[in-house]
């Protein structure tokens, strides 16, 4: 709607500990362990655009990719596969 057009996404997911803010926030105890996802939205001129940083608990985070063969037989990302 804003005429931005997403280029490609940069995502990360790795492991970190919560903070007071955060325990308060997932209901759980400071030093717990959670999941941290950060994902930065490129646009097509390399310009980011959005950049978000989500904190999980283990029991709340799925990870799921689905792979597939491509037209180049590359594999490849399945595009059918949102959540």
């Amino acid at each position: 709607k804003a005429g931005i057009t997403i280029e490609h996404v940069q995502q990360a997911i790795t492991c970190t500990l919560a903070d007071e803010q955060a325990a308060r926030l997932l209901k759980t105890s400071i030093g717990a362990p959670l999941l941290k996802l950060r994902r930065l939205f490129i646009d097509s001129d390399e310009r980011p655009i959005n950049y978000s940083e989500i904190l999980y608990t283990p029991d709340r985070f799925e990870y799921r990719m689905n792979w597939s063969r491509g037209t180049s037989n590359n594999l490849e990302l399945a595009q059918d596969f949102q959540r």
